[in-house]
């Protein structure tokens, strides 16, 4: 069944359109801010984080044992074995 609305006013939203995502108001938010200060000590927080996350997971990749199937011993046990 098909409906007409002839009356003026709100229309009726398509069908499937869904929902509609949107950025939010980053001048609003950033004007609803009571202590710039707190901001910056969290955002300092975060780099200092990161970068020691950064540091733990690069020392231990690089601090980690060779594998058993590493070539890099293949060619000083073949000299000695011979």
């Amino acid at each position: 069944m098909i409906e007409i609305n002839l009356l003026p006013g709100k229309k009726k939203a398509a069908k499937g359109a869904g929902m509609k995502l949107s950025m939010p108001d980053f001048k609003g938010l950033i004007a609803q801010v009571k202590d710039p200060w707190l901001i910056g000590a969290i955002g300092a927080w975060v780099v200092v984080g990161g970068g020691g996350a950064l540091l733990f997971i690069t020392d231990r990749a690089r601090l980690a044992p060779p594998s058993r199937g590493s070539r890099a011993c293949a060619p000083r046990s073949a000299a000695t074995t011979s």
